[in-house]
């Protein structure tokens, strides 16, 4: 009896640590890989020059006037022959027109932006053209007369730029809004 038990915890042990090394290994795989992608993704905006750094400070600063639902200095980063477009719409809008689509600011104060994030994946400059390819995510709630409903957004950015009297100016964007439950 104390033969098979002993012989159970062999059998038992000889089996487990070989698990047990392997999920380790495994961890340890997974880890690096993370640990890589992370270190290269910081390398690459480290590397960034002064030109794309320039150009993404005009994509926060934006951001951030859209957000805050300052539209008339968020305008004043556009080309006066900007044209842009979005998944939903089924033509561009110039300048004009994408000013009369902003809310009102009655429109404004019912929705309050919870979370909002902008990431880089690639900025190229070449001489006073830049492109930038970002992805984004808001969330946020819009309260009307019958309750608050929350809203999210989330999708990819391309916005191309041009540098005139020493500003960069958006001239164009394309932008793909996810669908419903789509994870991209």
């Amino acid at each position: 009896l104390i033969l098979n038990k002993v012989l159970g915890l062999y059998v038992f042990i000889t089996t487990l640590i070989p698990k047990i090394f392997i999920m380790k290994k495994l961890l340890c795989v997974f880890s690096s890989v993370v640990l890589l992608s992370l270190f290269a993704f910081h390398l690459n905006a480290q590397n960034w020059t002064k030109e794309q750094m320039e150009v993404w400070n005009v994509v926060l600063k934006s951001n951030e006037q859209m957000n805050k639902g300052d539209f008339d200095g968020y305008f004043t980063n556009l080309h006066d022959d900007y044209e842009g477009w979005n998944n939903l719409d089924q033509l561009p809008v110039n300048k004009t027109l994408y000013k009369q689509m902003m809310p009102s600011a009655e429109m404004m104060e019912s929705f309050k932006l919870n979370y909002s994030m902008i990431n880089p994946a690639r900025i190229v400059v070449s001489g006073d053209a830049a492109v930038v390819h970002y992805v984004f995510q808001w969330s946020g709630t819009n309260t009307t007369d019958e309750g608050t409903f929350p809203m999210s957004r989330s999708g990819k950015n391309t916005e191309f730029y041009v540098k005139e009297g020493g500003a960069w100016l958006l001239i164009g964007d394309m932008t793909l809004i996810n669908s419903e439950g789509d994870d991209d």
